[in-house]
């Protein structure tokens, strides 16, 4: 044979080889950039002759690539989002001491359960016991000098009634040694003229004008009284001092008595006020007496005990849990606190049922709602916290105990799930997949909704009855031939 003549042919082989390598290469970039471009015409010889060389491998080793499939089914789910968290106690008290004293005795452990109103600490009695006694010595007096003061009132007012009754006594005596007087004067006038007419002798007219004279010292005198004795009872007096005048007689005379004894009354007013006060601080001893007794204010567990018997306390607040003598929890009912992903903080509202189990109860499924939201977003977690509330029956749930479960978020739908292990990674609600058509691969892209237990919803790509490969994902390339194998189905469950 002629080499010249092989060289045409050799020269043929190489340009074909050369061909092929740039169509790989570019189905191979295509493939990976755009996966449905691969699709077109342009590439389908390329296509079916990479598909023929892989089946012409896996022919000539005499296998077949074995691929776990699926069919794609619709399955009626309720739309929920996962949590995992923690149970809390409803309610935690810090228990202090209302008065500074010494602890007699502490009557409960910790892990003790107590109940509403049981005495809980002791707290010394003597020197609170001592201040009450001299307390109420103190009151006793203050009773007594109110009772003085108040009788000096009393007699004072009588005083008043009896100077106003004098008063109306001096005016009638007054008006009465008035008309004398104007008598004596009629009388005297009568005798000047009978005496200058020569009529009566100069004794006579003389023991007339003594008469007369004597008759107004007297008149006199009973004016001057009455001006005395009305001195706090004129009616400029109440006026000067902002008192009203009522026009009526027994109002006029009670503003009257009241005007003349404020001095009485304001001395009865303080010393009341002084009882009051002596009162008041003999109550308080006495309220911290009581207290000195610290009950429970609920039902619950003792969750700390931070002091013993024999320490001083301080009355007041404290500033953490651990300066408290005891702490109490109350757990009849409790919180399944848990944190909600930034992406689900939408979905969840107030009142929606929450089912859950802790680890330590992993058979008993219990169910709460959501009561508690958290307004704000941790910026660093990205997580937000929620609450929900339940009946803490036979108190078997501790706080601390870790729990797990899911929020129903919507009302039961139909959706097309597909196990998440066959979706290509995902960037937001964009996926790839690869779905079996007579024993062959393809990889078609989709679109993803919520997802589901170790599921997603598929919204757009798939239809029911679609065979999805579901293991080797990493060995399958597009046009691939397969044997496919029924694998099991994707583990969800409808809610």
């Amino acid at each position: 044979m002629n080499l010249r003549s092989l060289i045409p042919g050799r020269r043929a082989a190489f340009i074909a080889a050369a061909t092929l390598l740039i169509y790989t290469i570019s189905y191979a970039i295509l493939a990976f950039v755009a996966p449905t471009a691969i699709e077109t015409s342009a590439f389908a010889p390329l296509r079916a002759l990479i598909s023929g060389v892989a089946d012409d491998s896996a022919e000539n080793n005499g296998r077949v690539l074995q691929v776990g499939v699926i069919e794609v089914q619709l399955t009626e789910t309720t739309p929920s989002v996962e949590v995992s968290g923690a149970i809390e106690y409803l309610e935690k008290i810090d228990v202090v001491s209302k008065t500074s004293g010494r602890i007699e005795r502490i009557f409960v452990n910790k892990g003790d359960s107590v109940k509403k109103g049981q005495a809980l600490v002791q707290i010394e009695r003597l020197p609170l016991q001592l201040q009450a006694t001299q307390q109420r010595a103190a009151l006793e007096g203050e009773r007594a000098q109110l009772k003085l003061v108040e009788e000096r009132y009393e007699k004072a007012r009588r005083d008043a009634e009896r100077s106003w009754q004098g008063i109306a006594r001096q005016e009638t005596q007054a008006r009465e040694l008035r008309a004398i007087l104007e008598k004596a004067r009629s009388t005297f006038k009568a005798r000047e003229i009978v005496f200058n007419a020569g009529g009566i002798s100069r004794e006579e007219y003389e023991n007339a004008r003594t008469e007369l004279i004597s008759r107004e010292a007297e008149y006199l005198r009973a004016k001057k009284d009455l001006e005395i004795l009305t001195v706090g009872y004129r009616e400029r007096d109440l006026q000067a001092r902002g008192f009203p005048l009522p026009a009526s007689g027994p109002a006029r005379f009670k503003a009257l008595v009241d005007f003349n004894t404020q001095l009485e009354r304001a001395e009865v007013e303080v010393q009341r006020a002084r009882v009051r006060s002596a009162t008041a601080e003999l109550e308080n001893t006495n309220v911290l007496l009581r207290e000195s007794t610290i009950r429970s204010p609920i039902d619950g567990f003792v969750a700390a005990r931070n002091r013993n018997a024999g320490e001083e306390v301080r009355e007041g607040s404290v500033a953490t849990p651990q300066e408290a003598i005891l702490v109490l929890v109350d757990i009849a009912r409790v919180y399944a606190a848990v944190t909600l992903k930034e992406n689900d903080s939408t979905k969840v509202k107030s009142d929606m049922p929450l089912s859950f189990t802790v680890d330590v109860f992993p058979d008993e499924v219990r169910e709460a709602r959501v009561k508690l939201i958290d307004p704000l977003v941790d910026s660093k977690t990205h997580t937000m916290e929620i609450r929900a509330l339940l009946e803490n029956t036979g108190l078997k749930l501790r706080p601390g105990m870790f729990l797990r479960g899911r929020i129903l978020t919507g009302t039961p739908r139909k959706m097309l799930l597909v196990p998440s292990k066959a979706l290509q990674p995902r960037e937001g609600d964009r996926a790839t997949v690869f779905v079996v058509r007579d024993k062959r691969v393809f990889q078609i892209p989709v679109k993803t909704g919520e997802t589901v237990d170790e599921s997603v919803e598929i919204v757009e790509g798939l239809k029911p009855g679609d065979l999805l490969a579901v293991d080797k994902l990493s060995l399958l390339r597009d046009g691939l031939t397969i044997e496919p194998i029924q694998a099991e189905s994707a583990p969800h469950e409808s809610h």
